[in-house]
């Protein structure tokens, strides 16, 4: 324990015998922690909180620390206990799928600490893996498991943990990760909110918006916020599109792209490559950022960034302490408000008060350098800290080695104000904020007025692989050709009514989702039409690749008609004379009764 504490890490233990060891273990060998099945603590499920409290307890007692319990069930009061998770899910896409509406519903009941196992315990892939970790980094616990994975990178390695893959999936789950250390104090501030407050840091959108009848419904399940700034919209199937993400009213800056939406507003076909988790920040944000750091207490936090969102007056009031101890309880912690005011739209100027921090703990720094990024749409006239007026730099690298000042590039203002003590204001003149947009994308054309008109062939003996599986909105189920008899030759096909006419501009394709490979779709046709007999010369041909990531088809023009067809004339691989399709969707726009 003493050697895992010199690399930043605590120690805790995982108990399936009871506690009656805690006084040792916490006092002398100085762990931190418990994990409790309460299966075996403290008399069962129905006895959960008080096995959990006994933990709390033995921690309590013979140590400083806070209690910090891990346990997998709880009845009410258990949120100021313990963290809880999901219990032993799968690496799977329908795992993750339920696992956001579940973390975001938990908050509705004042769990803050709600979480799961990054990637489940069981099976799972490497893509499973990035995409659940991605948007766990927004959570304010986040866990990984031994477990029993898939044997990666030899025998013997079964454990989920971020460095076990290959590239380019290990550099892009130490890119979360290194942000979400980046973003802690962002994300240690919204737990103290909960902690006072009983708001939670993940929180459903109905809870930040309950006048919104869309955040209020299940269209929104799916997504959540991540304290007051970050809009998550998790990437739950293996696609690289998102449809169905719901912005509220206000700005909304794309985090990785800076584009400026308007809500509210439905963004349809959202690019969202494996690198790339949906993550949108509202107008008007404050965000506290420390320098990059491989754990908390690494490195002094001897620069602070705010990174601004400049959009009308907004504030943030930071909470730190030594984040460790119970030493805050008796008030050892503080506080510092940053407000910012700026025009709704357009240009002019942009102010930001930077509070001095009140209260005492121990480690607190006399001063501190802050540091300044502004989402704008160009450069400013002229930057001002403290009545002084900053030099511009003209590269990045002076910028970097220079004490203070400003630099421009990419949307982003950077500004260096030195090291501070005490109050001061930054002034940005000739602040051009940016225009807001709208998703351009055509959204998926709803299926429930769907009928099939024809398949050549589908599996109904050994297996449901009935060809409306195909548009029956659950990727789990699959259309498959028949193969328990005399497996039907290509090309197979099957035809859509959509129910009424539509302007049909693309169509998506998800093959299989269950890891069988057999019956990915090779070389194929679609064709839209106004009658099931009289299809005409396809509006779509090419070559699917041979992976199981949901396959995007733009048609080179749009296509009015009421029915679909595809045709796939080969199996990705040449492997044999099967089709399977998961998911079929298409995009495109209502015709209007009459035209």
């Amino acid at each position: 324990m003493a050697g895992a504490k010199a690399l930043g890490f605590q120690t805790g233990l995982w108990t399936s015998t009871g506690l009656g060891s805690i006084d040792y273990e916490v006092g002398t060998a100085g762990t931190r922690g418990v994990k409790t099945d309460v299966a075996w603590i403290g008399g069962g499920y129905q006895n959960a909180f008080r096995g959990v409290q006994q933990a709390v307890d033995g921690i309590e007692r013979n140590s400083d620390a806070r209690r910090y319990v891990w346990t997998v069930d709880g009845w009410a009061g258990t949120h100021r206990n313990a963290v809880v998770w999901t219990g032993d899910t799968y690496g799977s896409w329908d795992d993750m799928r339920w696992t956001v509406p579940a973390v975001a519903g938990a908050g509705l009941s004042g769990l803050n600490y709600a979480t799961g196992d990054v990637d489940g315990i069981f099976g799972g892939s490497p893509n499973t893996y990035v995409r659940d970790l991605q948007w766990k980094s927004f959570t304010p616990a986040f866990m990984t498991m031994s477990g029993w994975g898939a044997t990666n990178p030899a025998p013997g390695y079964q454990d989920k943990q971020p460095w076990r893959y290959a590239e380019p999936y290990l550099s892009i789950n130490r890119r979360y990760l290194q942000l979400k250390m980046r973003l802690m104090p962002y994300h240690y501030t919204m737990s103290r909110v909960a902690s006072v407050t009983g708001v939670p840091a993940t929180r459903a959108l109905v809870l930040e918006y309950p006048n919104d009848p869309v955040a209020r419904g299940n269209a929104t399940s799916g997504e959540f916020m991540a304290g007051d700034a970050f809009l998550v919209a998790p990437v739950v199937s293996d696609t690289e599109l998102r449809d169905g993400i719901y912005l509220p009213a206000g700005t909304w800056t794309d985090y990785w792209t800076g584009r400026v939406y308007q809500g509210p507003l439905t963004l349809n076909g959202y690019a969202a490559p494996l690198d790339r988790l949906p993550l949108f920040v509202k107008g008007g944000s404050i965000v506290p950022m420390w320098p990059q750091m491989n754990y908390t207490g690494e490195k002094p936090v001897s620069t602070l960034t705010y990174d601004l969102y400049p959009r009308g007056s907004s504030s943030f009031t930071l909470y730190e302490d030594d984040g460790i101890t119970r030493a805050y309880q008796g008030g050892a912690y503080a506080t510092q408000q940053v407000r910012m005011a700026a025009p709704t739209s357009g240009t002019g100027t942009v102010t930001v008060d930077v509070g001095a921090s009140t209260g005492a703990y121990a480690g607190k720094p006399s001063s501190r350098s802050y540091e300044f990024s502004v989402h704008l749409s160009a450069a400013a006239q002229a930057v001002t800290v403290a009545g002084q007026t900053l030099p511009r730099l003209s590269t990045r690298s002076a910028y970097d080695s220079a004490s203070s000042g400003w630099f421009y590039a990419d949307g982003i203002l950077w500004i260096k104000a030195g090291a501070r003590s005490t109050a001061f204001q930054t002034r940005i003149d000739g602040a051009v904020l940016p225009v807001p947009g709208t998703g351009t994308a055509t959204p998926p054309i709803p299926n429930d007025s769907w009928r099939l008109v024809y398949a050549d062939s589908e599996e109904t003996s050994a297996e449901n692989g009935r060809a409306t599986n195909a548009f029956d909105a659950d990727p789990g189920t699959f259309w498959h050709t028949a193969w328990s008899s005399t497996p039907a030759p290509l090309p197979h096909e099957i035809q859509i009514d959509l129910g009424a006419t539509y302007q049909v501009d693309g169509l998506r394709y998800l093959p299989r989702q269950d890891g069988g490979v057999n019956g990915r779709i090779g070389r194929y046709e679609v064709y839209v039409s106004d009658s099931p007999s009289a299809w005409g010369t396809a509006v779509a041909s090419g070559t699917f690749a041979d992976t199981s990531t949901q396959k995007v088809v733009p048609f080179g023009a749009v296509r009015s008609g009421r029915y679909v067809r595809l045709r796939a004339l080969s199996e990705a691989g040449d492997r044999g004379p099967w089709t399977t399709v998961a998911d079929l969707a298409l995009t495109g726009r209502a015709v209007a009764s009459g035209n």
